[in-house]
Order: C-alpha cells, then sequence, then structure tokens
C-alpha cells in the first residue's frame, strides 16, 4: 500500500498551492470564479429571444421590441450551472510496469488537477478503472477535502488488465451528469483503444484524454528475454535483435499516433506525456494547449 506522505506530502501540497497561485495570475488578477457550464434560463447574461407561449412570464417580454415590430418574444438568458470534473484513471497493472514511477506520476497529476478543480469550486469526482470494476470516490467540492482525495489515490493499487471500455460503461452507469472528464492511461488496452473514449463522448461529456508514456525497456536491450505480461502473467522467451526492437518501437509510435488521430477527428482534446516529467511541467504544458483554464 502507498503511503500520503510520500506521494502526498507537505512540498507536494505547497507545489500545488503555488501552481493554483500561478493559473489564477495567469488569469488575470488573483480573484478567483467559478468554472462554469451553460444553459438557457433566468441568468443574467441576454442571450437569444423565442416567441411567447401561453402561460409565459409576461415579465420576460421585450416590450421596446414589441413596440417596434409587433412581435410578442420572451427574452433568453444564459443560466450558468456548477461545472462536473471527473478524473478517470487506469488503475491496472500496466501503469506500474517497469517500476511505480509512471503509476505515481498518474496519481499525482489526478491529485493536480482534482486540487485546482476544487479551488475553482468545481464538484470533482475521482475514478479508478480496471477491469474487474472501477473505484469511485463520491462527488466533493470545497479546497480542503483535497485531503480525502489523497488518501483515496495513496491507498490505490494498480491491479488487473485493462478493459478501459468495459470499466467506463461501469461508470457511466452509475448516471453522472455529464461534465470534464479527464482520462489518464498508457492505453495498453488490448480491446481497443477507443471503446472508452467513445463511450464518454457518446454520452456528452467533455473529454481529455492524457496519454502516459513511460521509458521502454527494450531501447537497449536485446539478445535473448524471458518475457512476463504484467497483466495476464503469461511468460515468453524472445530472442530480439535491433531490428525487431526497431519494429517494437514503430508499432508502438504508429499506435500512439492512431490515437492521436482519432482524437483530432473526434474533437477530443489529446496530450502525449512521455518519460518522466515534472508535474509542474506536465499542468503548465497541458494549461498552454488550453486544456487547462
Amino acid at each position: 500500500m502507498a503511503s500520503a506522505e510520500v506521494i502526498f506530502d507537505e512540498a507536494f501540497l505547497q507545489l500545488l498551492e503555488s501552481i493554483a497561485l500561478s493559473f489564477r495570475r495567469a488569469r488575470g488578477g488573483g480573484r478567483r470564479g467559478n468554472i462554469k457550464g451553460r444553459r438557457r434560463g433566468a441568468g443574467n447574461e441576454f442571450a437569444d429571444y423565442r416567441p411567447y407561449a401561453a402561460g409565459d412570464d409576461i415579465r420576460g417580454l421585450d416590450w421596446p421590441l414589441y413596440q417596434r415590430l409587433g412581435k410578442l418574444l420572451v427574452r433568453l438568458y444564459d443560466e450558468q450551472e456548477d461545472q462536473r470534473l471527473y478524473l478517470l484513471v487506469d488503475s491496472s497493472l500496466s501503469m506500474a510496469q517497469g517500476g511505480q514511477a509512471q503509476w505515481r506520476l498518474a496519481r499525482q497529476l489526478i491529485a493536480a488537477l482534482a486540487y485546482l478543480g476544487l479551488c475553482q469550486l468545481e464538484s470533482v469526482s475521482v475514478i479508478a478503472l480496471h477491469s474487474g470494476g472501477i473505484e469511485r470516490l463520491s462527488p466533493t467540492q470545497g479546497k480542503g477535502k483535497i485531503f480525502r482525495i489523497f488518501r483515496f489515490l495513496s491507498n490505490l493499487k494498480a491491479h488487473g488488465d485493462t478493459n478501459l471500455g468495459k470499466s467506463i460503461r461501469q461508470f457511466l452507469g452509475t448516471r453522472p451528469a455529464p461534465g470534464v472528464a479527464f482520462l489518464v492511461s498508457d492505453f495498453l488496452d488490448p480491446h481497443g483503444l477507443y471503446q472508452g473514449v467513445d463511450a464518454l463522448r457518446f454520452h456528452r461529456f467533455e473529454t481529455v484524454v492524457l496519454r502516459l508514456q513511460g521509458a521502454d525497456p527494450f531501447v537497449k536491450a536485446w539478445g535473448e528475454l524471458q518475457l512476463s505480461d504484467c497483466e495476464t502473467k503469461e511468460v515468453e522467451v524472445v530472442r530480439l535483435n535491433e531490428q525487431e526492437v526497431s519494429m517494437s518501437l514503430e508499432r508502438e509510435a504508429q499506435q500512439a499516433e492512431e490515437l492521436r488521430t482519432y482524437c483530432v477527428k473526434n474533437r477530443v482534446s489529446y496530450a502525449l506525456v512521455q518519460g518522466a516529467p515534472l508535474l509542474k511541467d506536465v499542468l503548465f504544458s497541458l494549461r498552454s494547449k488550453g486544456f487547462l483554464r
């Protein structure tokens, strides 16, 4: 079991505070404002007109317009509503392959995104995905609730194999209200790259795909190797030469490009996080690409 002191210590919280402050300054001033969604209702910002219908409140009629055009039209306004932020993290065994660096980064990234959301008074949910199902932290609000999220992520273990489509459909079966969904995964999914993202899109979630890619273990290793699938436990002895390693890397790059192309085509935000970068660099890169506001 991971320790909260190791993953989310005081230095980590101070880093989040400094990042949140930098984000607020970049938005122009220290005033913290909610990120809101919009729907037509009785808000403050004028949006459009619609014809008057029996039963409408006559106070909504635009009388000056009626005097000019002779038409009874009701003024419509944008009504602001709280944004819902869903943070979905792949918790399958492949996320911890080659050591804990990638799995650690994934949880720190989810924690940082949660903190930024809580600072903006958003409703934040954290969902861990693996083939056996989901582990979910119920929606929470308020900056002080970040420690609850720390505990959830610290106790989270990487286990099971990857089936993003199945686990995301299970999450959607809980009938969450649409919102912004960040999906953090290595996308080493034998069941396909797109099923999970498709499910989120079709349920009207604004989806951001963050693909984690660690260092490839075969870049400088060839010869006779005994390989064990970290998820299925299948063992295979292979003999790799430099050409085969090159072909393997080429296939991985092709798969990554396939996922990126799919996201661009379907207007899904996509970012590749390679190696073991500093968390601060990742977050500011996401902001520069418009994924964070």
